[in-house]
């Protein structure tokens, strides 16, 4: 077992009234369990937190008005690591794939799987199926991709990051995402803490996967 201690504060200057909704709650899952949290809000303000979707996701909801407003969360987390073997993890046909998986494979708005469809043929579809073939996926989006900070903003797509060759974790997780689905693997992002990241990149942040 692992036991993160988290601490996030984030800090704005409302202009006008204005709706916030935050996805900053870790999930409980079979595999993680929040042991303790607090949140803070300065100016003290009504908020409201609920279930989001299917995996438990929480999101806090904050009607604000103009002046300062920081956001305080904090949160003790213990995650018991789960491990398979990497020659047991398959991949399905379309035809066996769960119902729930399903929306994984089609395109989206950050992850243009339909226009990554022939780049993701050309590289990865005579390779043998199932983890391997995930992790080339994931080693040539690494290979080709160079990270940098303001690279890229919340219009670019997997498109953008595979003709620019340039992005922040987002942007690698997109990609991988769409080159997945471009051939029938579902994937799905998830955002994390980027705890024990190179401190070259800067202080513990947001991360997406």
């Amino acid at each position: 077992m692992v036991r993160f201690d988290l601490r996030i504060e984030l800090e704005y200057e409302v202009l006008h009234e204005s709706d916030f909704i935050f996805n900053i709650h870790p999930v409980n899952t079979a595999h993680q369990r929040v042991t303790w949290e607090s949140l803070v809000l300065t100016p003290d303000t009504e908020y409201k937190l609920e279930a989001a979707d299917s995996f438990d996701n929480r999101h806090l909801r904050i009607h604000a008005d103009p002046g300062p407003l920081l956001v305080q969360y904090g949160a003790i987390v213990d995650v018991d690591h789960f491990y398979e073997m990497p020659h047991l993890i398959e991949e399905l046909p379309i035809r066996a794939l769960p119902a729930e998986t399903l929306q994984y494979i089609y395109p989206s708005r950050y992850c243009q799987s339909d226009k990554l469809s022939s780049i993701a043929q050309r590289q990865f579809a005579d390779m043998p199926k199932g983890y391997q073939r995930v992790m080339a996926i994931c080693e040539w989006v690494r290979s080709r991709t160079r990270f940098q900070s303001g690279a890229t903003n919340s219009l670019t797509s997997a498109y953008d990051t595979y003709r620019e060759q340039v992005g922040i974790c987002r942007d690698f997780a997109h990609l991988m995402i769409a080159l997945c689905r471009a051939l029938n693997i579902p994937a799905r992002f998830v955002t994390g803490i980027d705890y024990g990241a190179d401190p070259a990149l800067g202080p513990t942040d947001f991360h997406a996967y």
